[in-house]
């Protein structure tokens, strides 16, 4: 798949980055979902990872190699099974504590987590929410919704 995925930091993320192939994220486990992402949004803490600026990089939690991207939306493609311990052949699909909103294959979702800036990203369910469409929001509206409009918000209240 094509993703914005660094090996090193770069002094000028904005010239430098360009798509390269990288593999398909992994099967979703108990709790995630694979999402095939349609639109993410730029923001400033993109710029400071991909730079190595950012408080998470100097504290190693980031770290090249890595995926850039935080904020995103798209379709639910998978969603990961969980195997309960007192059977260990049975595999449900993902309990309503797991998935408490109750997610479906290929409903449409926005969220957080990073690795936004390619085709394919695999996140905990909790992570996600249901783009608002009965609101007439499509997904590039709610791409930006899980970090750049809580920050904005969080500013104004």
């Amino acid at each position: 798949m094509q993703a914005i995925h660094l090996t090193t930091y770069t002094p000028t993320p904005t010239t430098t980055l360009h798509p390269t192939t990288i593999p398909l994220p992994h099967p979703p486990g108990p709790s995630e979902a694979l999402i095939k992402i349609s639109h993410s949004a730029l923001n400033h803490v993109d710029l400071l990872y991909a730079r190595g600026k950012h408080q998470n990089n100097t504290s190693s939690l980031i770290t090249p190699p890595f995926t850039l991207g935080l904020e995103f939306a798209g379709t639910i493609v998978a969603l990961g099974h969980r195997t309960y311990p007192y059977n260990t052949s049975t595999s449900t699909s993902t309990s309503a504590r797991d998935n408490p909103e109750g997610l479906q294959i290929g409903e449409k979702v926005f969220g957080a987590a990073l690795g936004a800036f390619a085709e394919y990203i695999v996140v905990p369910l909790r992570a996600v929410r249901r783009v608002p469409v009965a609101a007439g929001w499509g997904a590039e509206d709610a791409a930006g919704l899980a970090g750049t409009a809580t920050v904005a918000y969080g500013a104004v209240v």
